[in-house]
């Protein structure tokens, strides 16, 4: 918490261009803290979009991974090595692709956590603001912020 010292602007011998400029000042953190805030905001739902999609892309590679190697597997048995050879090309595609989208799930789910801690991070500074102004408010109604 903000102590009323802290909180108290710079004086000036003016009291009311000080409390002008100290509302501007104020204006302009909050209006920053906000922009702040729907930045972060804005950045963990792209994360979030990027994750599922991610996890959709593995999901299904996952499908195409397993249906290759039963397809290799009938091949295989049927003692047709052409059809085989070409189910375990095809197969070892498919477990590549799968490996490089399962990295980009990794790398999606980095950027989700790092979304996640900006806006805590935006959210908590809004609120660390709030606080500031409250006890500055309450400071000046009670005419205790005297240095």
């Amino acid at each position: 918490m903000v102590s009323c010292l802290q909180a108290a602007p710079a004086q000036t011998a003016d009291p009311v261009e000080d409390a002008k400029k100290a509302d501007e000042q104020r204006q302009k953190t909050i209006q920053e803290n906000e922009e702040d805030l729907a930045a972060a905001r804005r950045a963990r739902e792209l994360a979030l979009n990027e994750n599922e999609r991610a996890e959709n892309s593995v999901k299904e590679l996952d499908k195409v991974v397993a249906a290759l190697r039963r397809q290799w597997l009938q091949e295989f048995q049927a003692d047709n090595s052409e059809k085989a050879t070409e189910a375990e090309t095809k197969l070892e595609k498919a477990k590549q692709e799968l490996k490089e989208a399962k990295q980009e799930l990794k790398e999606a789910k980095q950027e989700l956590e790092n979304a996640e801690t900006k806006l805590e991070k935006a959210k908590q500074e809004c609120k660390a603001q709030a606080g500031a102004q409250a006890c500055r408010g309450f400071c000046v109604a009670l005419e205790k912020c005297q240095p």
